[in-house]
C-alpha cells in the first residue's frame, strides 16, 4: 500500500522525461527545417 505513490511519482517524472525528449527531438527537428530554408534563402539571394 505504502508504495503506491511512489509508484505513481515514478511513472510520472518517466512520462515528464519522456515528454522532455520529445520536446528536444522536435526542437531539433525544428533547427534542421529552419537551417534548411536560410540555407534556400541565401541561395535565392546570391543568385
Amino acid at each position: 500500500m505504502a508504495y503506491e505513490p511512489v509508484i505513481a511519482m515514478e511513472a510520472k517524472f518517466i512520462s515528464l522525461n519522456n515528454w522532455s525528449l520529445a520536446v528536444k527531438d522536435e526542437g531539433q527537428r525544428l533547427q534542421q527545417i529552419f537551417a534548411a530554408i536560410i540555407v534556400e534563402y541565401e541561395k535565392d539571394k546570391n543568385l
